[in-house]
């Protein structure tokens, strides 16, 4: 099975604008979330879908910068975008992390993907219920799945967040990954706005963390709890 994963990324966040080329502990965002898919065990590429648009040309810099791959395609369809991409990569299977998870653990990830793997199912992911911390989400699923959502998906939402079919359609077999610890799913650790990158930076610049490291930066939430407080505001699940 060739697996990729594809990472959907613009210069245009309407919260926090040019958030993935921030940088801690010397590298961009887009940077750590590339090292972490590329660390997942059974993913042979990685896909950075970007808009097309003078305005996102530093993400394709990036890319290119990190040796990944990049398509260019719709800024408001970011199904279509999607679709496009992994054709163009010749995936048969996709697993989709967004530019703002850049402490996505790969050892999580291929938990994921080995659910689509070795369950002949279509579809697989770890938030469904929510019961990783917001940040962790991963989401794998075949490229005849992704086809058959591109061609029936009408609503602008659908549109837009690229897998709200997948998960609401009947047809479509699915497997989901549970966290033995579901009450961490209210932590938010993704990168959304300026405080989640403080709350980021603050967690990677730690020595003490290994990179990729979840159990580590549980533990360290957990002995710290008033790191939580620098995002705690923001929700948005």
């Amino acid at each position: 099975m060739n697996s990729w994963a594809i990472i959907q990324a613009r210069m245009t966040s309407t919260r926090f604008p040019g958030k993935v080329l921030k940088e801690a502990n010397g590298k961009t965002i887009l940077s750590w979330v590339i090292d972490a898919v590329r660390r997942t065990p059974g993913i042979n590429g990685v896909c950075v879908a970007t808009p097309h648009g003078n305005v996102h040309d530093p993400v394709v810099d990036e890319a290119f910068r990190l040796d990944a791959k990049v398509y260019r395609g719709s800024e408001s369809d970011v199904l279509s975008r999607f679709a496009e991409a992994a054709e163009m990569v010749g995936a048969d299977a996709i697993m989709r992390i967004t530019s703002d998870c850049p402490l996505s653990d790969p050892n999580i990830n291929g938990q994921v993907l080995n659910l689509l793997r070795e369950g002949d199912v279509d579809y697989a992911c770890n938030n469904e219920p929510f019961s990783f911390p917001h940040g962790f989400d991963c989401e794998v699923f075949t490229i005849q799945a992704l086809r058959t959502a591109n061609e029936q998906a009408k609503l602008a939402y659908e549109r837009e967040h690229v897998t709200p079919w997948l998960k609401r359609s009947e047809q479509i077999r699915k497997r989901y990954l549970v966290s033995s610890h579901p009450e961490l799913a209210k932590w938010r650790l993704t990168v959304d706005y300026p405080e989640d990158y403080e709350l980021f930076k603050k967690l990677v610049e730690d020595n003490k963390i290994k990179r990729f490291d979840y159990n580590a930066i549980i533990q360290k939430l957990t002995l710290e709890p008033d790191l939580l407080e620098i995002n705690r505001l923001r929700r948005q699940r």
